[in-house]
């Protein structure tokens, strides 16, 4: 049996994750029959995993049970190619709106 707070390192290991992945503990609920969920989120040299999610399922502090998603993202440059404007420059000139949300933020509030 495994304790809830070995959790990380027992997916780590059964997920055989290289030193740049990691699941991150993200919240974690207790439900009426006594048992503990923990969410953790997959990460790949910081950044999140989207899905990449697993639940960890315990009771009185032991693991009972797990189930997730683990997404493979092999050897990814994460640098980025170009600056933050940049991004938002081109992003807007593919888009091509007339008008966005955050040129009227009153429109928004509903």
């Amino acid at each position: 049996m495994f304790m809830v707070a070995e959790a990380a390192d027992l997916l780590r290991h059964k997920m055989t994750l290289t030193s740049d992945e990691k699941y991150i503990s993200q919240k974690q609920i207790s439900d009426d029959l006594g048992m503990t969920h923990t969410q953790f989120q997959q990460t790949y040299k910081g950044l999140d995993v989207e899905f990449g999610r697993y639940n960890v399922h315990a009771k009185d502090g032991l693991i009972k049970s797990f189930n997730g998603d683990y997404y493979s993202v092999g050897d990814l440059d994460v640098n980025p190619k170009v600056a933050k404007h940049q991004a938002l420059e081109l992003a807007i000139a593919h888009v091509g709106a007339k008008e966005y949300m955050w040129d009227s933020p009153d429109a928004a509030i509903m």
